[in-house]
């Protein structure tokens, strides 16, 4: 088995077949499987994915039972297999024809990998309103350094190990750039798997978008706080007045249904840098406590 890819999923019973489907369907000489880690489902997850497993020996089950934790269930999934390559996908997104032979070719090159992000093909033009189209062109670069996330990534499982896997303390979001940061501390610089396409699905709904974003805010402010390169704006308590404004004066169309997620996201941008700011401030990090968060 030369190549893992791993789908953690958690109630994912909606989206997982068509995921699970496109990965039936790569072609590849070489060999690989797939394992899903169920952690702690409650809907018909595990039933959808048995029926996968059965048409595909490829797919293999297991569960995640300790904790709720992406980070928990990746960190899980490398210690279920011996395949020196492991590549991360999530159950709502979508891989590309090709994209299984490409990550491996690119991975015997390369100890650490992202795929080309693609956003067109999931998602309607109104959730693209207001979003950059992230490692679409190059990687995200965080804290001045390049960085990739965990859907899509590829790397080799000994430098999953040597970096000491994702940090599960990071329960709520952002662990897949903590640990880039650290890879790169050790010398483990990511690169772009260029033909490795990987097509993005975003979540769908005000209260979903608002709450992404204000993870992903808090994260950012903390990855700043950790490794230095500085936050994305200046000096707190002093938000930026022009986005606030722009919140204000959308919030009557949004309530109506009018670009509800493109508000929702920046409202939770600013919750989340301003909360995580006032964390730091007072002492308080990611930690634990943000698992209900």
């Amino acid at each position: 088995m030369e190549m893992t890819v791993v789908i953690p999923t958690c109630n994912g019973a909606d989206t997982i077949g068509r995921q699970l489907h496109a990965l039936s369907q790569q072609e590849s000489r070489r060999q690989w499987e797939i394992l899903v880690v169920d952690n702690r489902s409650t809907d018909r997850t595990v039933e959808v994915v048995r029926g996968w497993a059965g048409r595909d020996s490829k797919i293999r089950l297991i569960s995640a039972e300790r904790e709720q934790n992406l980070a928990y269930a990746r960190n899980l999934a490398v210690q279920h297999t011996s395949a020196p390559f492991v590549a991360f996908v999530d159950d709502d997104d979508l891989v590309a024809p090709g994209w299984v032979s490409a990550m491996m070719s690119s991975l015997d090159l390369e100890p650490m990998v992202g795929s080309r992000f693609e956003y067109r093909l999931l998602n309607p033009p109104e959730l693209l309103a207001g979003r950059a189209h992230v490692q679409s062109e190059e990687l995200l670069t965080i804290c001045d350094t390049p960085v990739v996330t965990g859907g899509g990534l590829g790397i080799h499982s000994e430098v999953w190990t040597t970096v000491g896997g994702n940090d599960e303390s990071w329960s709520f979001s952002g662990e897949d750039l903590e640990f880039s940061l650290r890879a790169t501390e050790l010398g483990i610089r990511p690169t772009m798997a260029e033909d490795a396409v990987y097509h993005i699905a975003f979540r769908r709904g005000g209260r979903s978008a608002f709450r992404q974003a204000r993870r992903a805010a808090r994260a950012r402010v903390e990855l700043a706080h950790r490794f230095g390169g500085g936050s994305r704006r200046g000096r707190w308590p002093t938000p930026p007045a022009r986005t606030w404004w722009w919140i204000a004066t959308r919030s009557l169309p949004a309530a109506a249904g009018y670009h509800r997620e493109l508000w929702g996201r920046r409202v939770g941008d600013e919750v989340g840098h301003t909360e995580q700011t006032v964390r730091l401030k007072l002492g308080g990090g990611i930690g634990a406590v943000d698992r209900a968060g």
